[in-house]
């Protein structure tokens, strides 16, 4: 009986072989055959198959597989920055995923050729009927398959990501395509070091030694004393190529850079498979000289490829929210500009920046050449690299910019720098200049808004009302603010700002918009000016606070600041009492407690849980949606154009605003906190040095502040927090009804003078001032990775787009209104936000429960000694002399006790709470440990089960046909 055999992947390579010529068509050239092509599919195919089901059959390849899913779960889910950060992304993951490549592509690449010379099966590939080039190709297209089915089964990482959050889906897909791009150049890479030994663990070690090449070159960039020559390296590195797909921008330079890469070293896979043919030879030291020559010019010819794809700009914006591309509204100012008075932008910018402003300056430069290229004549760039002390330098300092001095910090050390990064835009006389662009200002407002400013003519005016609160600048002692507040700076750059004093009428149309800060501090007559200009239709921006942290002595229960502090020789000159705010709350509908300070629990940041007192209210556009807080509005309005499509903002000891209600106006809450939280009085938030025990606070902190004690008003640590189950409203838009209930109100001519006087009011009324305090600003000008350095998260506030949004909406001006908004979303972890909210409500309702009990059992306490005290004064056997200092005898013990009753029933409460909150994080723990569990077990279990399949199917074919008896 005759055997007939499988043919194997080797037999396929010669089955279109080179067939034996015709002599009898010598004098005709000969016909193309299959053997004369470039590459031939069929043989490339054959080497593919044959590479990738060696290690499919091989259950080795699913133990390196299902390790590196295990990495990849612990990195990306189990680390503490995932639930610190609190974001619904891969972060974690990217940052790791190029050191993880470094053991995983040599665990691929390592079998390739060092697997086939330990085997002896180098020399039966290489005599087949097969190209070099054609067998490269195959191994290398085997190796790549491979990686990429270890990239499938990663994508449970993806949907355990979406179970928890709502992910961007063009995030999601860039990173996983960055993933790809860097596997496809580092496989590469492996190959070269499998070709250099026989010993597969040999060619492990060296692949991941070759490797960790470009993958560490960001981190050798100290190593070169000139900054031109570190961000070059810097540049040429992994991560730093990878950087933009794993924000969701699809970069063609990085494309570029990962397949250039790999084309070069797939061309020293082929200069090390050839060197057989000549190596040894006499003409061998010319071969290695004529292929190293190629090689190095063929590197050159794709580095300098590589720099003029990235210097094109191409990038495919995959993100939900279209962040890296001009928004609408940019492109309609940009096409609005007038086309006979174009305006000239000069860009200055210093050939090397420090690694936190390369972003700020490859942005800028886009952003600019993306405007100069809708705009057409309307804009005229130019963009000027500006060396110290150079013409250049100088010319920039004359439009006022000048080398700044930046401190940046990486893994090996802080250093300082001055580098310029302005940009000046000129149109006929006017002139707007940004003198430094800081990493965290976005660069497309900031352009868009210079250039509708510089073209747009006559700039709006903006009053800022004279208040002891000196937004201008120029306050006293007593004020503690010198300077101009970074807000008043920040609206310079779009409004003609000016001072407004409320001593004397104010005209409607002097101003566009008013910013009256603090009017609780004025005096009556000041106040009733500031509600003639309201009542006569001037917009205004209320900024008043229970407890402004800027300045604590501006508290509205406390009088005026003196010019000056108390001495031995006389008081300081008498100021006048302050007005009656509560008159100018009657005109706009609404009440101000004075004295309530609003605390929430909330923190959408557990990075900033520990040391932040709750009096700083987070309010995020979820706010009051996870629990439903009053008509199940969500924290920030999403139907206001102020603040719709805004993601977070902060107040810091903040007040309620309540709606009283008034015929023509109507009450638009924009702030408001969920159920969670409750109201602290002003009384008891704060205490002086000078508290004497029965010494009324008021009386004390003024006291203290006459006389220069230190801490003349400090917080009280044992402040209680009762909650309270309501929502409060922290800001809010007052304004007349529609246009349309006004004439209909005009043709009766039976409204009364109230309504008529509020159908022109336009407020927008904010119950702390301390959200435009200079400190968020300096927030607002720093980059996400720099946050993180500090370890502040994600921290990325709208507080300073709020307060300009409102300026713009109150003014008429609606052009920045929604490009303000454009950043990033605030992806959070919303399944386990979900989960940990029952344990933070239980924990609120403990609270309260202890809160009443202390309550009860101090009251109880007081009824005792009240009874005493009665039963004393009841005693008619007594002399009323001796009742008196009886009467005072027991007061003054039963004070004692009662005080120390007091304070074992408080140790006992505060006690409580924290063992409630402890158990608290016990159990928010448990959640994130329940969820590292499901991301080690599940994402591997796939591969493990496929290994565990190929195993025991491996095993059984190897002892079929076996005589069982010898079968251990």
């Amino acid at each position: 009986m005759a055997t007939t055999s499988t043919p194997t992947a080797f037999d396929t390579l010669d089955h279109n072989a080179t067939p034996a010529p015709d002599l009898s068509n010598l004098s005709r050239p000969p016909a193309p055959t299959a053997s004369s092509a470039w590459l031939r599919p069929h043989v490339v195919n054959a080497v593919f198959r044959r590479n990738v089901a060696s290690y499919f059959v091989n259950p080795a390849g699913y133990v390196f597989i299902t390790l590196f899913v295990l990495v990849c779960s612990y990195v990306a889910f189990c680390r503490p920055e995932f639930f610190s950060n609190n974001l619904a992304t891969l972060d974690t993951l990217n940052e790791w995923m190029p050191y993880l490549l470094l053991f995983f592509v040599p665990a691929i690449t390592m079998s390739l050729w060092a697997e086939e010379r330990k085997q002896g099966t180098e020399e039966l590939l290489l005599t087949l009927p097969a190209k070099d080039l054609e067998v490269v190709i195959g191994k290398y297209l085997a190796a790549l398959g491979i990686y990429t089915a270890a990239l499938v089964f990663t994508a449970p990482l993806a949907i355990l990501l979406m179970v928890l959050g709502r992910p961007d889906p063009g995030v999601l897909i860039s990173t996983f395509l960055g993933y790809w791009l860097m596997g496809a150049m580092l496989i590469s890479v492996g190959m070269v070091a499998s070709l250099l030994s026989t010993n597969v663990t040999v060619a492990f070690i060296l692949g991941a030694l070759f490797c960790a090449v470009p993958v560490f070159l960001d981190q050798a960039g100290w190593l070169f004393g000139s900054l031109t020559a570190r961000q070059v390296v810097e540049d040429l590195a992994v991560p730093t190529q990878f950087r933009d797909f794993g924000v969701g921008v699809v970069s063609f330079g990085g494309i570029f850079y990962f397949l250039s890469t790999a084309v070069v070293m797939l061309f020293l896979n082929m200069v090390l498979l050839g060197r057989r043919h000549w190596a040894g030879g006499e003409a061998s030291a010319g071969k290695w000289v004529h292929a190293v020559t190629r090689a190095v010019a063929l590197a050159v010819a794709m580095a300098s490829a590589t720099v003029i794809v990235a210097a094109l700009g191409w990038r495919l914006d995959a993100s939900e929210e279209q962040l890296h591309t001009l928004s609408p509204e940019t492109i309609q100012i940009v096409k609005s500009l007038p086309e006979d008075r174009p305006v000239y932008v000069r860009a200055f910018f210093s050939p090397e920046v420090p690694r936190d402003y390369v972003t700020v300056k490859r942005d800028l430069i886009n952003v600019l050449r993306r405007v100069n290229s809708t705009a057409g004549k309307r804009v005229q760039l130019d963009l000027i690299e500006t060396e110290l002390y150079s013409e250049e330098a100088a010319s920039a300092a004359k439009l006022g910019i000048t080398p700044r001095q930046v401190v940046t910090a990486d893994e090996a050390r802080r250093s300082t720098n001055e580098i310029v990064l302005g940009v000046a835009f000129t149109c006929g006389t006017e002139e707007v200049v940004l003198p430094f662009l800081e990493p965290g200002v976005p660069v497309e407002y900031e352009v868009a808004r210079s250039l509708k400013v510089v073209a747009g003519g006559q700039r709006k005016k903006l009053g800022v009302l004279t208040t002891d609160a000196a937004l201008m600048g120029g306050g006293g002692f007593m004020t503690g603010q010198t300077s101009e507040w970074a807000i008043i700076s920040e609206l310079r750059k779009q409004y003609n700002v000016r001072s407004i004093s409320p001593d004397g009428p104010i005209d409607p149309k002097e101003v566009d918009v008013l910013i009256a800060a603090m009017p609780s501090s004025l005096t009556q007559p000041q106040m009733d000016n500031l509600r003639a200009f309201i009542k006569a239709g001037g917009p205004t921006l209320i900024l008043d606070d229970p407890l402004p942290l800027s300045n604590p002595m501006l508290s509205p229960p406390l009088s005026k600041p003196a010019p000056g502090r108390q001495s031995m020789f006389g008081g300081p000159p008498p100021t006048q009492p302050k007005g009656d705010i509560r008159q100018l709350l009657d005109d706009l509908g609404v009440s101000w407690p004075t004295t309530d300070i609003v605390w929430n629990p909330d923190n959408p940041h557990p990075q900033l849980a520990d040391g932040l007192p709750e009096e700083i209210v987070f309010v995020t556009r979820n706010t009051g949606l996870r629990r439903g807080a009053r008509d199940n509005a969500p924290g920030l309005s999403n139907t206001d154009p102020i603040v719709a499509g805004m993601q977070e903002i902060v107040l810091l000891f903040a007040g309620r605003i309540n709606r009283v209600g008034k015929p023509g106006l109507t009450f638009t809450p924009l702030i408001r906190t969920d159920v969670n939280g409750g109201l602290i009085d002003w009384r008891r938030t704060v205490r002086s040095q000078l508290d004497f025990g029965d010494m009324d606070v008021v009386e004390a902190v003024q006291m203290a502040s006459q006389l220069g004690i230190p801490g003349a008003i400090t917080l009280n640590p044992r402040r209680p927090r009762v909650p309270t189950g309501t929502s409060y409203t922290l800001a809010a838009r007052i304004q007349s009804e529609a246009s349309a209930k006004s004439n209909n109100q005009a043709q009766t001519q039976t409204s009364d003078a109230s309504t008529q006087e509020s159908s022109k009011i336009h407020v927008v009324f904010v119950a702390d001032l301390d959200l435009i305090s200079d400190q968020f600003f300096a927030l607002r000008g720093e980059s996400v990775e720099q946050l993180r350095r500090r370890g502040m998260g994600n921290l990325i506030l709208d507080n300073v787009n709020f307060i300009l949004n409102c300026v713009d909406v109150l003014a008429g001006d609606m052009t920045f209104v929604e490009l303000r908004k454009r950043r990033p979303l605030h992806r959070t972890l919303e399944g386990l936000e979900r989960q940990t909210q029952q344990f933070v409500e239980k924990t609120q309702e403990q609270l309260k429960t202890f809160e009443e009990e202390e309550k009860r059992l101090i009251d109880k306490a007081q009824t005792e000694f009240n009874k005493e005290v009665e039963a004393v004064e009841r005693d008619e056997t007594l002399e009323p002399v001796v009742k008196e200092a009886k009467l005072r005898y027991l007061k003054e013990v039963a004070e004692r006790k009662l005080d120390q009753r007091r304070r074992e029933i408080e140790d006992q409460t505060r006690l409580k709470i924290e063992e409630a909150k402890t158990e608290k994080e016990r159990q928010i723990r448990g959640i994130q440990n329940q969820t590292r569990t499901y991301a080690l077990a599940l994402p591997p279990l796939l591969p493990a089960v496929l290994g565990l399949v190929v195993f025991f199917s491996r095993a059984s074919r190897e002892n079929r046909g076996a005589n069982p008896n010898r079968l251990v």
